[in-house]
């Protein structure tokens, strides 16, 4: 009996083909699963840094409230508390804080006066880098983890928080940058006291403004009860792409030469004189007034900007963006500056003149106006 050969077909070929082919799928339902649960990593470490960094300007709000509560418009901050709120949030999301820097400056957690930030300033930017942990089961059974990562710098040993089984740790990190809105504020001033034929004799500060909308309420004694939903509403925390959006709406103080030549100063003695004048009727004793005032405060200087709490100008106003009130090229124009300078002491009632409020200005300590 004649044993016929088999001829092969493409039937012999099948079985190698279709293995390859579940191995393949099953190597890219792996890299899938792990591309997955990186993009989840990166996902949780942007939220834990993006709450960290809305956490640091809460506290920076938290602190400027409070000081409209003892009637003081500052907005000076400490930085150390903003650290404190951000690794807090971090910590609420699994991550720990790895850097925060604020106005050029790293914040530490770190004693009073150790820190390259702790002496109170203008809250400025605000960006937090933070590092999100988590660590991949090991399988009892192999010793194996349960996911076999690819072996990465940023693989280490790890214990898993709930079980504490040994496991390999991965690494995501998330940087985020937020700000705070500083509206400009002022005192609402009120008469308190009158004579007998109904003049005013005495002035007092009966609450404060920001934006227009009132913030706080005199209390006596020279506090206030501030209003936190008004205080939430003006005061706004956002998340922003860039350093430099933080001025975003409010105008960009130049960060660069402060320096001012003598002739320019002249030019703005000058137009300060000039507008004095016209705008309103200062001459004389009251120019001279003005003219030390404002030579103490800023040297005539229209790039003058104090180092720590931000106040800018001629006039030195503060928060700055107040002088937007009278044109939107306040930051550079030396008229604008003084334009709303010369309103500013007019419309205080315990200024009225240039005179009563260099007379002011020379009895505090430290000295302002």
């Amino acid at each position: 009996m004649m044993l016929m050969r088999r001829k092969r077909g493409d039937g012999g070929q099948a079985l190698p083909i279709l293995l390859t082919a579940m191995i393949c799928l099953l190597s890219l339902g792996v890299l899938m699963l792990r591309l997955g649960h990186a993009g989840e990593m990166r996902t949780r470490a942007q939220t834990a840094a993006d709450a960290a960094a809305l956490g640091a300007v809460a506290n920076y709000r938290k602190q400027i409230a409070e000081d409209l509560s003892r009637g003081n418009i500052s907005f000076l901050v400490q930085h150390r508390g903003a650290y404190s709120a951000a690794k807090r949030y971090a910590t609420a999301n699994n991550a720990v804080i790895s850097e925060i820097e604020t106005n050029g400056s790293k914040i530490r957690d770190s004693a009073p006066g150790e820190n390259d930030a702790d002496v109170p300033s203008y809250p400025g930017p605000v960006k937090v880098k933070v590092t999100s942990g988590d660590c991949q089961v090991v399988a009892p059974e192999t010793g194996d983890p349960v996911i076999k990562p690819t072996p990465s710098p940023r693989q280490t040993r790890c214990t898993e928080k709930i079980q504490g089984d040994e496991g390999i740790g991965r690494e995501a990190t998330g940087v985020a940058i937020a700000k705070i809105d500083l509206p400009p504020c002022e005192y609402l001033e009120g008469a308190v006291r009158w004579d007998e034929h109904g003049n005013v004799t005495e002035w007092a500060r009966v609450g404060i403004t920001c934006a227009g909308v009132k913030v706080a309420t005199a209390t006596g004694g020279g506090g206030m009860s501030v209003n936190t939903a008004a205080i939430q509403q003006v005061f706004r925390l956002s998340l922003t792409g860039s350093m430099m959006d933080l001025t975003g709406g409010m105008g960009l103080i130049p960060d660069g030469d402060t320096n001012i030549s003598d002739p320019e100063r002249k030019r703005n003695q000058e137009l300060g004189k000039e507008l004095a004048e016209s705008e309103m009727g200062w001459t004389g004793a009251e120019w001279e007034c003005l003219d030390e005032l404002w030579f103490h405060e800023s040297g005539w200087n229209h790039r003058a900007k104090n180092p720590s709490s931000g106040a800018y100008g001629i006039p030195q106003s503060l928060p700055a963006t107040k002088m937007g009130t009278e044109g939107a090229d306040w930051a550079t124009n030396p008229a604008t500056q003084i334009k709303w300078g010369l309103k500013y002491i007019k419309g205080r009632p315990d200024y009225g003149t240039p005179c009563k409020a260099w007379s002011l200005w020379q009895s505090r300590s430290p000295h302002w106006y």
